[in-house]
């Protein structure tokens, strides 16, 4: 991927960025000619892409029997 490339496709794009987190890192990987996660470990045993958090429990959220009105 060249420089322009990667301008040329990212500059403008609508997604969240959680929704183009992934995507990005491995054009990033391309960019600089670095293996993507997949190439550089294929077993997944020591390049892993962070999963999301989960949610707080409903209590921490300010839901559920103990939350306030």
């Amino acid at each position: 991927m060249t420089p322009q490339d990667f301008i040329r496709k990212w500059k403008n794009h609508a997604l969240t960025e959680r929704a183009a987190a992934q995507e990005h890192f491995i054009d990033l990987c391309r960019l600089v000619g670095h293996p993507t996660p997949a190439e550089a470990d294929p077993k997944g045993e020591e390049f892993i892409l962070p999963s999301p958090s989960p949610l707080p429990s409903p209590r921490l959220r300010g839901e559920g029997e103990h939350a306030s009105a």
